[in-house]
C-alpha cells in the first residue's frame, strides 16, 4: 500500500498540492465563470455533471492522471463516481456548523469507522485559493470524543453568537476552539482528499473568491453494504443517457459505469 493510503488512514485525509494541472485550472475558471455570476445566493451548486451547467473541463478535471493515481492508492481498488458540486463563497460573514456527515447515531458509523476507513472519499479541490475548511485530523476512524460533541453541540447554538453579523474574530474563536481543529489551506489548484467522517466546518467571508471542487469516489463495495454509502445516487437521473458529455475518459468512464449500475439497483 502506498503513502497516500496510509496518511488517509491515519490522519483522514491527504493534501494533493497542485493536483488540477494549470491548462485544466485556466479551462475550469471558464467554466465555474457564468455559474459564479447567476449565483445569487446560493452556496453550492450541488450537481454540476448535469446538462444545464456542464462543461467539459469537468471531464478533463475527472481525468487527471495524477488525481487518480492518489485516489486509487487510498482505495485500493478502482472506484465507483459518486457526484461533484460546486461550492462557492458566501456574501456575508458564514460560519458551516461543525459536523461529520454521518454522525455517531448513524447504525452504519460504528462499521465505518472501524473498518471501512480508506474506502470512501470526499473531496474538495481548488479553482481559486480557498482557506475555508478546518478539520479534526484522525476523527474519522473512531466516534467521537464527548469533548467534540459537546463542544459541536454549543458551537451550532443559535445563541452561541450572532449569526446575522458575526465579525472575523469571533468567526475564528467559533471555528478554531474545537478541539484537536486545524486549518487545511488550499492554494488554486490544490486537492484535499478527506473522509466525510471526519469533524469539519468552514467559514466564509465576502471578499473571498471561492470556487471549488466538490465530489466523491467510493470503492464499490461500500456501496451494496451501507444505506449511507448510497445518498445521491438518485441525485444525478441525467446519468440514465450520459451522451451528451461526449468521451468520458479512461479513469471517470469506467467509474461512472459503476455509479450509473447502482442507479439501476438503487432508484
Amino acid at each position: 500500500m502506498g503513502a497516500y493510503h496510509e496518511s488517509f488512514k491515519q490522519d483522514g485525509f491527504v493534501l494533493v498540492e497542485g493536483g488540477i494541472t494549470d491548462h485544466v485550472l485556466e479551462d475550469l475558471r471558464t467554466a465555474v465563470t457564468p455559474l459564479i455570476e447567476n449565483r445569487g445566493d446560493t452556496l453550492r451548486y450541488q450537481t454540476i455533471l448535469e446538462p444545464t451547467y456542464f462543461h467539459h473541463a469537468f471531464i478533463d478535471f475527472l481525468n487527471l492522471p495524477n488525481l487518480a493515481e492518489v485516489v486509487t492508492d487510498v482505495l485500493q481498488t478502482d472506484p465507483s463516481f459518486a457526484g461533484l458540486a460546486l461550492l462557492l463563497g458566501a456574501n456575508k460573514n458564514t460560519i458551516c456548523n461543525w459536523h461529520r456527515d454521518f454522525g455517531d447515531t448513524h447504525p452504519d458509523v460504528p462499521e465505518l469507522t472501524k473498518n471501512h476507513a480508506t474506502q470512501f472519499i470526499q473531496y474538495n479541490c481548488a479553482i481559486y485559493d480557498d482557506t475555508s475548511l478546518w478539520v479534526v485530523p484522525g476523527s474519522h476512524a473512531r466516534l467521537s470524543h464527548d469533548q467534540e460533541l459537546a463542544y459541536a453541540q454549543y458551537s451550532n447554538k443559535e445563541e452561541t453568537f450572532n449569526r446575522q453579523n458575526v465579525d472575523d474574530a469571533t468567526m475564528h474563536e467559533v471555528i478554531s476552539n474545537m478541539p484537536g481543529a486545524v486549518n487545511v489551506q488550499l492554494n488554486a489548484g490544490d486537492c484535499l482528499l478527506y473522509n466525510p467522517v471526519i469533524w469539519h466546518s468552514a467559514i466564509y467571508k465576502p471578499e473571498w473568491k471561492r470556487a471549488t471542487l466538490h465530489g466523491a469516489w467510493k470503492d464499490p463495495q461500500i456501496v451494496d453494504k451501507f444505506e449511507s454509502q448510497r445518498w445521491g445516487i438518485d441525485h444525478n437521473p441525467w446519468f440514465e443517457d450520459p451522451g451528451y458529455m461526449g468521451e468520458l475518459g479512461d479513469f471517470f468512464g469506467p467509474s461512472l459505469e459503476k455509479f450509473r449500475a447502482f442507479m439501476e439497483v438503487y432508484t
